[in-house]
């Protein structure tokens, strides 16, 4: 067994902490209470309280500090000593750079993981950052084609370097369907179809260029006799949340958005949802969106990152148009078919397969091992 630590920003939640802190969890399930730790380096964040405190550890870097904190990589360095870590396991660029500068000239391995394309980067110094640090990590890996593509073209990382190891998401487990009803009626969603998505509510996405568009799909709705009421689930918070809801109001919908704030399990909510939405601007390949195809979901997507890719080899789901006026008829088209749930369709295809986690995490054993300065 390696130790791993893994190096991130913080906990609060987003697609990459939430993905980190379920494989804690299930590595130290498997493998034993000192097996595993997180170490973040700003603060905690909203799901530390998801893993037994003796296994997080905060640096509580002062990041503004030029080169770097100093104090912070002495501090990171005693604690991989102490706990005898094998392996550091860093999380996007700012974790990655602290993650060098604890493990360099010493027995300690690094794995890096972009989750994203990460626009952030596209300035030309991060640019440089990004390849001046790859050089010094043990293995680089990309959650999907389009981010090792992108880290390729705008990263300046050797393809050679990069290897890639898709995010995988547990089997379906059954839902409570009584409670699935009662948040139905709680949050106004009877005799409603609903759109619905899980996720950060940031700029990247793309609820700002989707809600006229939804605007539009509804107004087509009321047209129709006795249509069935269509509103737009959105599981999540972030930065873009009063954003979204004053645009909402001054498109006329607002009764037709629910935003039902940070979750922190997000499968009673995906049971409330007739079909999964992500016009995202960027993506790697999103976790929700492994979720909801498992929980049976039709995924109505952008082709960013290998989201069209999962739609289109599961088998249940579409892409958006590029031109985003023709998403309106797009949902007009999916609501009038309504599709049905295929419980499973990841686990149970061949193609999914490889989005299970048991999948991923097998992946990640074995680059631990391969890249483990001690045997």
């Amino acid at each position: 067994m390696k130790r791993v630590a893994h190096l991130v920003i913080n906990l609060h939640h987003g697609g990459a902490e939430q993905l980190v802190v379920r494989w804690v969890r299930a590595r130290l399930a498997a493998l034993g209470h000192d097996s595993t730790y997180v170490v973040t380096l700003d603060e905690l964040g909203d799901l530390a309280p998801q893993l037994p405190e003796a296994n997080l550890f905060c640096l509580d870097a002062k990041r503004h500090r030029k080169p770097w904190d100093r104090a912070a990589v002495r501090d990171l360095r005693q604690f991989l000593q102490a706990k005898q870590i094998d392996v550091v396991h860093s999380h996007n660029l700012a974790a990655q750079q602290y993650g060098v500068l604890g493990t360099v000239r010493s027995a300690v391995a690094l794995v890096q993981t972009q989750h994203g394309a990460n626009t952030h980067v596209l300035g030309m110094g991060n640019r440089l950052r990004s390849a001046a640090l790859s050089r010094l990590t043990d293995a680089v890996v990309a959650v999907s084609a389009g981010t090792r593509d992108s880290m390729v073209s705008q990263q300046f990382i050797p393809a050679q370097k990069i290897r890639l190891i898709p995010n995988g998401v547990a089997a379906y487990s059954q839902v409570d369907e009584l409670e699935v009803a009662r948040m139905r009626a709680q949050y106004g969603l009877d005799d409603c179809f609903v759109f619905g998505s899980v996720g950060r509510l940031a700029a990247v996405k793309g609820w700002a260029r989707f809600l006229p568009e939804f605007a539009a799909f509804a107004s087509q709705v009321h047209a129709v006799a006795g249509g069935q009421p269509a509103k737009l689930l959105l599981v999540g918070d972030g930065p873009e949340r009063a954003a979204i809801e004053q645009q909402a109001k001054s498109l006329g919908i607002a009764d037709l958005v629910v935003l039902a704030g940070f979750q922190t399990d997000p499968q009673p909510w995906l049971a409330l949802m007739d079909v999964f939405l992500l016009p995202s601007l960027s993506e790697g390949l999103s976790v929700a969106l492994l979720e909801a195809l498992e929980g049976g979901l039709y995924g109505c997507v952008t082709d960013v990152g290998d989201c069209g890719t999962v739609v289109r080899e599961v088998g249940h789901g579409s892409v958006l148009a590029v031109e985003t006026r023709a998403w309106s008829q797009q949902l007009l088209e999916i609501y009038q078919a309504r599709p049905k749930r295929r419980v499973a369709a990841l686990s149970s295809s061949f193609a999914g397969r490889i989005y299970s986690q048991s999948h991923c995490l097998e992946c990640y054993e074995d680059l631990y091992t391969s890249v483990a300065i001690n045997p």
